[in-house]
């Protein structure tokens, strides 16, 4: 929840080896910057192939209630 972040390639490795399928609720800009590192893009990319399921948790974890449309679409469609 809230990732990627610098532990989430060991956890993938932990659930592949016990044959467990998780949900990953990533956020595009929290522990580290989705657009630019290219780490947290691998552990996405490495989490997916290997048959877990990649959730939205918005951009950046805004509290959806409190913002305008435009703004929600945005932490929406920007995760995409």
């Amino acid at each position: 929840d809230d990732g990627p972040y610098e532990y989430t390639s060991e956890l993938i490795n932990l659930l592949d080896r016990e044959g467990v399928k998780a949900t990953f609720f990533v956020n595009g800009q929290n522990f580290w910057d989705l657009e630019t590192n290219t780490d947290a893009q691998d552990v996405i990319r490495k989490a997916y192939m290997d048959g877990h399921q990649i959730a939205s948790h918005t951009w950046s974890h805004a509290a959806l209630d409190e913002l305008e449309d435009s703004a929600f679409d945005e932490q929406i469609d920007k995760l995409e």
